[in-house]
């Protein structure tokens, strides 16, 4: 495992809280970066006026406080300390900001330990959604790895950099960094059923989507055996499938390919190589990692919260209420829970939620994502209903 490195050690000071210390409150200013040395600690969640458990970890060097890297700075959840005592490294992001800024080895190099120690919560939080949810089921042993169908289509450099700009995850780099990625990337074709990578399998690249739909899913020990734990699928044209090949790490989820889906593979050495030429490619690379892993840790979160409240259309509404601060007061996202409180205008803020996943802003697509992955059986009656007027019209 990667250490911290020296000169962002020296920047920190060491503090040790109480059982039941408050670390991180949400919606507060993200002003500081913690990484647990020892102990355990709990994260709680509010919706509706109540606090739900939606994360625990009792991992050393676990990092709280990653969203205080982006917009809008503030702390994402109720971070509370469960052990007699814990200690944890702090740094104020006001004096680490422009070191890492200074220095982009030193700068990837941190944010890759974060991201590998991130990963033990997203362990455990998922552990945690199991035996909330208890939406596991046995483990199915006729798992169909497949290595996919290489594409001989030719396409044009500039329409795959262009794809490139377009994704969530490559939005922020500079195109000229997006061109000489787009010279590497292969195209792999994969049927329904097939399996990409299974969990704690090796990852042999970067794969972005292109078309189809992925389902993701975790295999959790339980007193019943191991278990299948189901969590998002993802359609939308661009979203990168983990962020395993980027840490060159086994995967920690099974990507399973549940319609007929093609993907763009970047090699490990294509990267390798851009990182040796340009060091702050290396930097921006793994900062966007934990910008990714922030997302795959939110997903948890709110499939948690979803799972305690049994409502989906008020755990959305708390959902986008509680990300107001990311987007636009433009943004057509605040007007979704208003549509989706009534039958009448539920198809038509199902239908603003698509259309945003596909050509909103990154963080107007993140979040009406994760609003259609907690919506799955309103939108069954969304259909249904639907299809009960199409009778009616045809009756009369």
């Amino acid at each position: 495992m990667r250490p911290i490195p020296e000169q962002i050690l020296q920047l920190g000071t060491q503090i040790v809280l109480q059982k039941d210390e408050l670390l991180c409150h949400q919606h507060a200013k993200a002003d500081y970066l913690y990484c647990m040395v020892d102990g355990s600690i709990s994260h709680f969640g509010n919706s509706g006026g109540q606090s739900v458990l939606i994360g625990q970890s009792s991992c050393p060097n676990t990092p709280c406080g990653l969203s205080g890297f982006f917009p809008p700075f503030r702390y994402e959840s109720d971070v509370v300390v469960t052990d007699a005592t814990a200690t944890f490294i702090k740094w104020s992001f006001k004096e680490l900001n422009p070191v890492l800024q200074s220095n982009p080895e030193v700068a990837a190099a941190f944010h890759e330990f974060l991201n590998l120690n991130q990963r033990s919560l997203i362990d455990e939080s998922s552990e945690l959604f199991l035996a909330v949810a208890g939406a596991g089921r046995a483990i199915e042993p006729d798992i169909r790895l497949s290595p996919g169908e290489q594409s001989y289509l030719e396409q044009d450099e500039d329409d795959l950099t262009l794809f490139l700009l377009q994704s969530p995850f490559f939005e922020t780099f500079e195109e000229r960094v997006l061109k000489k990625l787009a010279r590497n990337l292969k195209r792999l074709q994969f049927a329904a059923g097939d399996v990409i990578y299974e969990q704690g399998g090796p990852v042999t690249g970067i794969d972005i989507l292109e078309v189809g739909e992925i389902q993701f899913s975790r295999n959790n020990k339980t007193d019943a055996g191991r278990q299948t734990v189901w969590f998002r699928s993802i359609s939308t044209p661009g979203y990168l499938l983990g962020a395993a090949g980027v840490l060159n790490e086994i995967s920690d989820m099974t990507a399973a390919v549940s319609k007929d889906a093609t993907i763009y593979r970047l090699p490990l050495k294509a990267i390798r190589e851009l990182i040796s030429q340009e060091p702050d490619f290396g930097h921006k690379l793994q900062r966007r990692v934990t910008w990714l892993l922030m997302n795959q840790m939110r997903m948890i979160q709110t499939r948690l919260l979803s799972a305690e409240f049994e409502e989906e259309v008020t755990i959305v509404t708390n959902l986008i209420e509680n990300n107001q601060s990311k987007i636009d007061l433009s943004s057509p996202l605040h007007r979704v829970p208003h549509l989706l409180q009534e039958k009448l205008t539920l198809k038509h803020g199902l239908g603003l939620l698509h259309d945003v996943e596909l050509k909103g802003k990154s963080a107007e697509r993140n979040l009406a994502s994760l609003s259609l992955d907690n919506l799955q059986e309103t939108q069954k009656e969304s259909a249904f209903f639907e299809g009960l007027m199409d009778i009616y019209s045809s009756v009369v």
